[in-house]
């Protein structure tokens, strides 16, 4: 019984740790896309449109009622969770699963999380994440991969070196 849970936790500690690693490549290149422009686009944008709003970030990220968390420098939760399935999946964890496991990182982390994380998490980039949120973050991974796997982890992952 112990060399079971030794080895849920391993595994856990590695699902908390891969989507940290995948998801941030995405997020650092939008965020500087979408931050810097503003004032700048917002002028232009202003005189250009007639409404004052950015030409390079507003139209693609506030259309989808997600503004708010992306003008706090946040990920849309698709993008996060989009970013997780695809860092699951290549850790050879199957499609229904890992789609399960980054809805349920997304439904309980996204308002937990820092911007810094979800975007680390969206892009894939586990040495991105906010230091500040890693406690939280293998609680939400432990309690995400337990639901996601009916209660048990799979023991044939890689554990971390």
């Amino acid at each position: 019984m112990s060399r079971t849970r030794s080895l849920s936790l391993a595994a856990a500690a590695l699902l908390l740790a891969a989507p940290l690693g995948l998801t941030g490549c995405g997020l650092g290149e939008e965020s500087e896309k979408a931050d810097p422009p503003k004032p700048s686009s917002q002028t232009e944008g202003a005189d250009k449109n007639g409404d004052g709003s950015s030409e390079s970030a507003s139209p693609e990220s506030s259309s989808t009622g997600e503004s708010n968390g992306q003008a706090a420098g946040k990920p849309s939760k698709d993008e996060v969770k989009n970013g997780l399935k695809q860092y699951y999946q290549g850790q050879n964890i199957p499609g229904p699963a890992a789609d399960r496991l980054a809805g349920c990182m997304v439904d309980e982390g996204y308002e937990k999380f820092s911007a810094k994380t979800l975007n680390a998490m969206k892009d894939g980039k586990p040495g991105e994440v906010d230091p500040a949120d890693s406690q939280t973050f293998t609680q939400v991974s432990g309690t995400c991969a337990s639901k996601s796997f009916n209660g048990s982890l799979p023991t044939d992952l890689p554990l971390p070196s």
